[in-house]
């Protein structure tokens, strides 16, 4: 079970994997929270298959206890990924150092540039 964190300070990151060779399941969820210009909590979700690019998602919030509301939310879900898609999602790191562009450190993912 994916811990759920009381609120997201700029800083926080989660990475989580859902991999199961004979179902075909290869899935990854990254969660990176930062501090925006004007003092607000930015939190951007990145979801799809692991080794493609996938979708993303980034949001804004006022304090950090409404962006830990929108975590949990988001974490809730991935917990019960065993019943829907069944394989669990395992975290890979977490809270990591995040770097000046907004991805954590140990992401592994790499962006392509247009």
């Amino acid at each position: 079970m994916i811990p759920l964190p009381p609120d997201v300070p700029p800083g926080f990151a989660v990475h989580l994997r859902a991999v199961d060779p004979a179902r075909n399941v290869a899935r990854r969820y990254e969660i990176v929270a930062t501090a925006g210009l004007f003092g607000e909590i930015i939190v951007q979700v990145d979801w799809g298959r692991i080794g493609t690019r996938g979708q993303s998602r980034r949001l804004s919030f006022p304090s950090e206890g409404e962006a830990g509301d929108y975590v949990r939310t988001l974490l809730r879900r991935r917990n019960t990924a065993h019943r829907r898609i069944g394989v669990a999602y395992r975290e890979v790191t977490g809270s990591c150092p995040v770097r000046p562009g907004g991805r954590g450190r140990d992401s592994g993912l790499r962006r392509h540039i247009r």
